[in-house]
């Protein structure tokens, strides 16, 4: 695999387009306050830099990465549009307030010699978020972080499409908000609900993830892509609350890895 160093496009020097919602907050973000789930503001993102640190992991076959949270001030529960893009993808994360955070990863290939691979993409993924976290302004969102990384031997070579069917599963029996993941009207279930990871032989050897979609309009039409396993990031995560974002980056897997993440 390639080095962590090495994960980060050179796409993140150029500016990062400009997406806003057709479900909701239509008008300039300036000229809003948002009091809910801001999934149609427009963001703008800046990447975060690359932290690397160690973390022993368990070996259990569905593996949640979490901590218990510490007592912090809420959020205001109002936030203009401009001030909303004023903040850090962390304080974003922190400003949504949900008791968990982040993407399920699902593990399809379990040959003895991907075992390596595999550790290094758990820690690569939670020790780089963590890192982004404790360099940021919203310390203590690291609290509330819960990459669930599933190990099921029955996964070997899943497809998307059956993993979606799991996906979709573990959210209905798993959603720690108010939101209904039928209402396919809302908008967005929240970048948690909304997408999961998808990892395989050829990712663990290339430094590449599938992000998938866990809900499209039409299964089978850019419904998911290849990414660098480093752009797994707060960044990524709080730009993903906006499904719509999806339509801006994507790259057919069979051009390869998305360039602009």
């Amino acid at each position: 695999m390639a080095s962590s160093s090495t994960m980060w496009p050179k796409a993140f020097s150029k500016p990062m387009p400009t997406i806003t919602s057709r479900y909701l907050l239509r008008q300039q973000a300036s000229a809003q306050v948002i009091t809910h789930r801001p999934f149609g503001a427009p963001f703008t993102i800046t990447p975060p830099q690359l932290r690397l640190q160690t973390h022993a992991f368990s070996q259990r076959h569905l593996t949640s990465f979490s901590m218990r949270p510490v007592p912090q001030e809420p959020p205001p529960k109002s936030i203009s549009g401009e001030d909303w893009e004023a903040l850090s993808p962390e304080a974003k994360i922190q400003w949504l307030g949900d008791d968990k955070w982040g993407w399920v990863v699902y593990r399809c290939s379990y040959a003895k010699e991907f075992d390596g691979a595999w550790g290094d993409l758990k820690r690569r993924i939670t020790q780089g978020m963590r890192g982004a976290i404790a360099r940021s302004d919203a310390p203590y969102i690291a609290q509330t972080m819960d990459f669930v990384f599933v190990e099921d031997p029955l996964l070997e070579g899943a497809s998307v499409h059956e993993l979606r069917r799991r996906f979709q599963t573990w959210a209905r029996e798993n959603n720690t908000t108010s939101i209904d993941m039928e209402d396919e009207k809302q908008g967005s279930r929240g970048s948690r609900y909304e997408f999961f990871l998808r990892v395989d032989g050829e990712g663990l050897w290339n430094g590449y993830v599938g992000l998938v979609r866990g809900w499209p309009c039409s299964p089978g039409s850019e419904d998911w892509m290849k990414i660098r396993a480093g752009a797994v990031a707060p960044a990524l995560y709080i730009m993903l609350d906006d499904p719509e974002v999806w339509y801006a980056y994507y790259t057919p897997p069979e051009i390869g890895v998305c360039g602009a993440l």
